[in-house]
């Protein structure tokens, strides 16, 4: 039980974050002493999961860019060539790496995670969408002159 005002309005507000961010709310499972919040956890990790592959989807519509080759697997972990459907060349390798404790992509020159990955993609995109609307903006210029 929240012992004064203050806390309870952060706990409200925790939970209305929850509530707006996660569309599989439960509020029992945010204090579970049974399950120490772990099952909350993962429904987090599962909903924030979803949401990142819905939108790796709507950005990338039914065209693939990429092939993702299984090679033979190592005992512990699995192995994906990269193959780029523009040049149908292996371009780099996903793979497991003991270090980071995670996959990567790696080619010889270069290892990124995951979360590079995906920083690197959405600032490539920034830069299309702000390049494409100055395009525009110029276009719109010219027509406005003409």
């Amino acid at each position: 039980m929240p012992q004064d005002k203050a806390e309870e309005q952060l706990i409200e507000d925790f939970n209305e974050f929850i509530k707006k961010w996660c569309g599989n709310y439960y509020p029992h499972l945010i204090d579970s002493d049974d399950n120490d919040g772990e099952e909350f956890r993962d429904k987090i990790r599962a909903t924030i999961r979803t949401a990142r592959e819905d939108l790796i989807r709507e950005l990338l519509g039914e065209k693939r860019w990429m092939e993702f080759k299984e090679l033979p697997p190592k005992p512990k972990t699995r192995v994906f060539d990269v193959i780029s459907n523009c040049q149908g060349l292996s371009i780099g390798q996903v793979k497991y790496d003991t270090g980071w404790r995670h996959y990567v992509f790696e080619d010889s020159l270069i290892k990124l995670s995951d979360r590079c990955l995906f920083e690197l993609g959405f600032f490539v995109q920034k830069l299309n969408e702000e390049r494409k609307s100055k395009l525009s903006t110029a276009k719109e210029r010219k027509e406005g002159e003409g």
